[in-house]
């Protein structure tokens, strides 16, 4: 009897020992990841911004912050990249019968869209393509360009998505810009076509019923453009000057318009409204700025003359 009442005694202290070593190892695990959280977090209130992609990038052409605040950029050398807001290196995708990776979207539902050229075997021609991919970098699907630029030297591209579904493509090449539409059952429309102008960005400004309202930024006369889309044609046009050079241009999910003032060499947010008034300067900006995105409160500029992504954090109502 001795020994049986030893043994469970023993027994006792060893639950007890091990219960002890268990709530020790849940207290390290939590404090591991509250260390981990506050190397990983970024103290906006110290800094300007993160810089994205240094000796990784060759050529970017768009950067995203995505939904779970990793960055999305796109390299028309490279492919695409996608990095922590530490700018790790998560992924990078590349394909032979890919290249020239421009313009990118982020669709309402989360996934990517992305403009670039693709040879679908080797014995055919580049041609244009929108691909589209989720926040892993997982191909999903394609569909072909507009028909209207397949022998057109194209500079610059720009892709935006609105909410019912339609998206909008700007292209500038060398001696013309063109806007197109791409309805949701894949069918594109050609809804401007400008000689001697420079469209520079596109960007939906919002959607009510079946109008759609697009800013478009025209690099030569120095506007901004607000169309009046509806069925699939433009019905209503207004020009403005809100800023002396308007460069690169995006708009958040909560009508935040940011525009890259090249005159002032800051990015200035703009008042969504009738006047379009600047209303802030979000952040000093490089005249090489290329690319802007912003969403949830991450304004992402893309620059190429130093090859790399600079993330500014901005006031959200989101």
């Amino acid at each position: 009897m001795q020994k049986v009442m030893q043994a469970n005694s023993e027994l006792s202290t060893r639950r007890d020992q091990l219960e002890n070593e268990v709530q020790s190892l849940k207290l390290a695990a939590i404090e591991l990841k509250k260390a981990s959280q506050k190397k990983a977090g970024i103290e906006w209130h110290n800094v300007d911004c993160v810089r994205i992609g240094e000796c990784f990038l060759r050529e970017p052409s768009s950067a995203i912050v995505l939904p779970d605040s990793n960055v999305f950029v796109s390299d028309s050398q490279l492919g695409l990249f996608l990095f922590s807001l530490n700018s790790d290196l998560i992924r990078n995708v590349s394909n032979v019968d890919w290249r020239w990776a421009q313009a990118a979207t982020l669709l309402p539902d989360g996934y990517l869209l992305v403009s670039m050229m693709v040879r679908e075997t080797s014995s055919l021609p580049w041609r244009r393509f929108i691909m589209k991919f989720d926040t892993d970098l997982n191909f999903i699907a394609k569909v072909e360009g507009p028909k209207w630029i397949e022998d057109e030297t194209i500079l610059r591209e720009r892709l935006c998505a609105a909410s019912n579904g339609f998206i909008y493509f700007a292209v500038a090449g060398e001696t013309f810009s063109a806007l197109y539409e791409l309805s949701p059952d894949a069918k594109w429309t050609e809804l401007e076509h400008k000689r001697g102008q420079t469209f520079l960005d596109v960007q939906v400004l919002a959607v009510t019923g079946p109008v759609a309202e697009l800013l478009l930024v025209e690099q030569r006369r120095g506007y901004l453009c607000l169309y009046s889309v509806r069925d699939s044609s433009i019905a209503v046009r207004r020009s403005m000057t809100p800023v002396e050079r308007p460069g690169a241009m995006c708009v958040d999910e909560q009508r935040q318009i940011f525009i890259h003032d090249l005159r002032q060499a800051k990015i200035r947010q703009l008042h969504a409204a009738d006047t379009f008034d600047v209303v802030d300067d979000v952040a000093i900006a490089d005249k090489s700025l290329y690319a802007l995105a912003a969403n949830n409160g991450f304004l992402a500029a893309t620059y190429r003359d130093s090859n790399l992504v600079r993330v500014h954090k901005y006031k959200s109502f989101s």
